[in-house]
């Protein structure tokens, strides 16, 4: 489950076309990785200088680099295992191996190799670090190309990018390079339905190995100071995530232990009441007995268990017979009468009267229940009261007086 936090989720490609010593374009596409959807969140192309790409890369964005252009050299042959100093003098005879970035791309019966003096290289990685990116990961040429294609949507197995054409067969081995002719292009690009410009191709290419190291092939120059920064971000990646998988272990149990104290302490607390109620003594059993008795005798005298039907009957047959859609939300049995108590100076009641009052959308919810108390042998005349629509509520609010 946290394999996924250990990767790059969001990279940024920058592609440097080198035109001369003192002039260049950058082209830069970021993507970032969201399970297993990719969504391309920026492309910008025609960047040339490093202020403007500051403002389109945050500073400590991981960056993969791509340099084409002036300085690198690109030769193809039969295919070998490995560049090394024994057989470098094929791409550049009496050349010094350790001055140089080696890229080596192998595709079908043929290798692909490109180079770079390290000045060179290292100036560009030092001045993106200058500008507060983070680079990662060093391509050479077209080549990084190679990893994308399969996701190209398009039936032609052809290509124009970085300057050059490359063609490739069904197994996805490339067939042929060579330079781009005038006036060559291609058929619109899209990464399945989302179009990409042909100079977008590398930056998205480089930034798709870095987010993907570790599950794909990479097609990347050899330079240790990289190799070793992009190690320490995956490791960093790694200790926090597995920092923040103990903190939601040590915050769970945390919270379990608080469930199993609360419950234990609540269990401990009935159990206390418990035994305070087995341990009363006989004269708190007399008190209850007498508060029963004094509130029963209330009762009877309010007429609420007395008559031919108790009140609470009463109650209980309005509740049954309340349709949907009303909320009933007051009941007043035998309310006052302030008129009568006026005039006899003293505090007088309504006898036999009930006052409900509630909630309803509409008065036919009203009706209704008025229908369906009519029907019961006790009542002897209801009337709805009133019935007014409260716009802030929403709803209408009713009075019905009910007489048994």
């Amino acid at each position: 489950m946290l394999k996924r936090f250990y990767h790059i989720d969001q990279a940024t490609g920058v592609s440097i076309n080198k035109l001369s010593d003192t002039s260049f374009e950058i082209d830069l596409c970021s993507i970032s990785l969201s399970k297993d959807q990719l969504k391309l969140e920026k492309k910008i192309i025609g960047i040339t200088n490093l202020d403007e790409l500051t403002k389109q890369a945050p500073a400590g964005s991981p960056v993969a680099i791509n340099l084409t252009g002036k300085g690198i050299l690109t030769k193809s042959f039969e295919q070998v295992a490995a560049i090394d100093h024994s057989n470098f003098s094929r791409i550049l005879p009496n050349a010094n191996f350790s001055d140089f970035y080696v890229q080596h791309f192998v595709s079908g019966e043929r290798s692909y190799v490109s180079v770079i003096r390290k000045t060179d290289a290292d100036q560009w990685i030092a001045r993106l670090k200058q500008i507060g990116l983070k680079p990662l990961l060093l391509s050479l040429d077209i080549f990084p190309a190679d990893m994308v294609l399969p996701q190209l949507n398009s039936t032609v197995r052809s290509l124009c990018t970085g300057g050059y054409h490359i063609t490739w067969d069904n197994d996805g081995e490339w067939t042929n390079v060579q330079r781009q002719e005038p006036g060559q292009k291609n058929e619109p690009l899209k990464i399945d339905n989302e179009t990409i410009g042909e100079r977008l191709l590398l930056p998205y290419a480089a930034a798709f190995g870095l987010a993907m190291t570790g599950r794909i092939p990479l097609v990347s120059a050899i330079v240790p100071e990289l190799s070793a920064d992009l190690s320490n971000e995956l490791e960093n990646r790694k200790f926090k995530a597995g920092a923040i998988a103990v903190l939601c272990t040590i915050f769970l149990l945390l919270i379990v232990n608080f469930a199993v104290f609360s419950w234990l302490n609540d269990s401990n607390n009935e159990l206390m009441v418990k035994v305070g109620f087995l341990t009363q003594s006989t004269s708190d059993r007399t008190n209850l007995e007498n508060n029963i008795q004094q509130k029963e005798l209330l009762l009877r005298n309010s007429g609420w268990h007395s008559g031919v039907l108790s009140k609470s009957i009463l109650t209980d047959q309005m509740a049954a017979e309340m349709p949907a859609g009303i909320k009933w939300t007051s009941l007043n049995i035998d309310p006052v009468d302030n008129a009568n108590g006026r005039t006899l100076k003293n505090i007088s009641f309504f006898d036999r009267r009930i006052t409900a009052t509630g909630q309803a959308e509409q008065v036919i919810a009203v009706n209704e229940w008025i229908a369906r108390l009519k029907t019961k042998p006790w009542l002897k005349n209801i009337r709805l009261d009133s019935y007014n629509f409260n716009q802030e509520l929403n709803t209408g609010q009713f009075t019905l007086i009910i007489n048994y």
